[in-house]
């Protein structure tokens, strides 16, 4: 156990050693209040954790937020990130405040079932079965990579308190960088 603890602070130092030097070139952002003052509305990407799916990097130069999850997926968590963003950067007349659901190819989530997620839970934590197979994991195949970006944009469009935001879907090839409207 303890080579494992050494073994983590060892990571967590090399994260610090170079965020240190990030932090050497680190622009000073503007405050909060000026966003907003500037804001014309505000775009939220729902997208994957995957470290290959980075929105700043495919939406270049454009003013987002970026919710991650696993596989970009739908969660009531969404749903209380897009009120806020919409009441933060979107309450001035003739503001679009947008959701922008990305799921990608060869996404991890497509490499597993729920089923597969919550033996592995109950497997090692056996008191929480109940916990696990309460969980929608949200695994989908890469066939059906089309279908769960409409599941989702339709899942949020459903939200009333999420009504007048524009949500839209997109596929992202993880190949070539290009986005698909779905």
């Amino acid at each position: 156990m303890a080579a494992s603890a050494a073994k983590d602070s060892s990571r967590i130092d090399q994260l610090l050693k170079a965020n240190s030097v990030f932090a050497q070139t680190w622009p000073t952002p503007p405050t909060m209040v000026q966003m907003r003052a500037a804001s014309e509305g505000g775009i939220l990407v729902l997208t994957c954790m995957d470290p290959r799916v980075v929105p700043e990097q495919f939406f270049p130069n454009a003013r987002i937020a970026v919710f991650r999850n696993a596989g970009g997926r739908y969660s009531p968590d969404v749903v209380r990130t897009a009120a806020t963003l919409r009441k933060l950067m979107g309450d001035k007349p003739g503001a679009v405040t947008t959701v922008i659901v990305v799921h990608h190819t060869d996404c991890g989530m497509t490499h597993l079932t729920n089923k597969e997620i919550q033996d592995d839970i109950v497997a090692k934590f056996p008191a929480e079965a109940e916990t696990a197979k309460a969980i929608n994991f949200g695994c989908f195949t890469g066939e059906d990579l089309v279908k769960s970006i409409k599941e989702d944009v339709e899942a949020l469009k459903a939200e009333e308190i999420l009504k007048g935001i524009e949500i839209v879907g997109f596929a992202l090839d993880t190949v070539t960088g290009l986005l698909s409207a779905v």
